[in-house]
Protein backbone atom coordinates (compact mmCIF):
# COMPACT_ATOMS: atom_id res chain seq x y z
CA UNK A 1 0.00 0.00 0.00
CA UNK A 2 1.47 3.34 -1.05
CA UNK A 3 1.44 6.34 1.28
CA UNK A 4 1.90 10.01 0.47
CA UNK A 5 5.20 9.87 2.41
CA UNK A 6 6.57 7.67 -0.41
CA UNK A 7 5.95 10.38 -3.02
CA UNK A 8 8.58 12.99 -3.81
CA UNK A 9 6.75 16.30 -3.30
CA UNK A 10 7.83 19.80 -4.29
CA UNK A 11 6.50 23.08 -2.91
CA UNK A 12 5.05 25.53 -5.42
CA UNK A 13 4.53 29.19 -4.59
CA UNK A 14 1.70 31.38 -5.90
CA UNK A 15 2.20 32.77 -9.38
CA UNK A 16 0.87 33.25 -12.89
CA UNK A 17 1.08 30.96 -15.89
CA UNK A 18 -0.30 30.66 -19.42
CA UNK A 19 -2.62 27.79 -20.34
CA UNK A 20 -4.74 26.96 -23.35
CA UNK A 21 -4.05 26.72 -27.04
CA UNK A 22 -4.47 28.83 -30.13
CA UNK A 23 -5.54 25.89 -32.29
CA UNK A 24 -9.27 25.90 -31.47
CA UNK A 25 -8.78 23.22 -28.81
CA UNK A 26 -12.02 24.26 -27.09
CA UNK A 27 -13.86 22.43 -29.89
CA UNK A 28 -12.13 19.22 -28.74
CA UNK A 29 -12.56 19.66 -24.98
CA UNK A 30 -9.42 21.74 -24.42
CA UNK A 31 -9.00 24.85 -22.30
CA UNK A 32 -9.67 27.25 -25.15
CA UNK A 33 -7.53 30.17 -26.27
CA UNK A 34 -4.23 30.86 -24.50
CA UNK A 35 -4.84 32.92 -21.40
CA UNK A 36 -3.13 33.86 -18.16
CA UNK A 37 -4.16 32.14 -14.94
CA UNK A 38 -3.27 33.34 -11.43
CA UNK A 39 -2.83 30.82 -8.65
CA UNK A 40 -2.94 32.63 -5.32
CA UNK A 41 -2.04 29.79 -2.94
CA UNK A 42 0.90 27.57 -2.06
CA UNK A 43 0.58 23.90 -2.91
CA UNK A 44 2.59 20.71 -3.16
CA UNK A 45 2.79 18.61 -6.28
CA UNK A 46 4.42 15.28 -7.00
CA UNK A 47 7.78 15.57 -8.72
CA UNK A 48 6.75 12.82 -11.15
CA UNK A 49 3.24 11.65 -12.08
CA UNK A 50 1.75 8.99 -9.83
CA UNK A 51 0.36 5.82 -11.38
CA UNK A 52 -3.42 6.08 -11.84
CA UNK A 53 -4.28 3.11 -9.59
CA UNK A 54 -1.97 4.32 -6.84
CA UNK A 55 -3.36 7.84 -7.14
CA UNK A 56 -6.93 6.59 -6.78
CA UNK A 57 -5.94 4.70 -3.64
CA UNK A 58 -4.31 7.82 -2.15
CA UNK A 59 -7.23 10.07 -3.10
CA UNK A 60 -9.67 7.79 -1.30
CA UNK A 61 -7.56 7.51 1.83
CA UNK A 62 -5.73 10.82 2.24
CA UNK A 63 -6.56 14.51 1.97
CA UNK A 64 -5.13 14.87 -1.54
CA UNK A 65 -6.52 16.03 -4.88
CA UNK A 66 -5.51 15.81 -8.51
CA UNK A 67 -3.61 18.87 -9.69
CA UNK A 68 -5.33 21.05 -12.25
CA UNK A 69 -3.70 21.76 -15.60
CA UNK A 70 -2.97 25.29 -14.35
CA UNK A 71 -1.23 23.95 -11.23
CA UNK A 72 0.90 21.55 -13.33
CA UNK A 73 1.82 24.35 -15.71
CA UNK A 74 2.83 26.72 -12.90
CA UNK A 75 4.88 23.96 -11.27
CA UNK A 76 6.56 23.07 -14.58
CA UNK A 77 7.74 26.63 -15.24
CA UNK A 78 8.94 26.89 -11.63
CA UNK A 79 10.82 23.57 -11.63
CA UNK A 80 12.55 22.38 -14.78
CA UNK A 81 13.05 18.90 -13.27
CA UNK A 82 9.29 18.29 -12.97
CA UNK A 83 7.91 15.52 -15.20
CA UNK A 84 4.59 16.53 -16.74
CA UNK A 85 1.84 13.93 -17.01
CA UNK A 86 0.90 12.66 -20.44
CA UNK A 87 -2.66 12.45 -21.75
CA UNK A 88 -3.73 8.89 -22.61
Amino acid sequence: MMTDEQISWIDVNPGKTIVGSNNRSILFGGLGPRHEVSINYNFKISKIPVDYNKAEELLERDNLHIASESEWELASVSYTHLTLPTTP
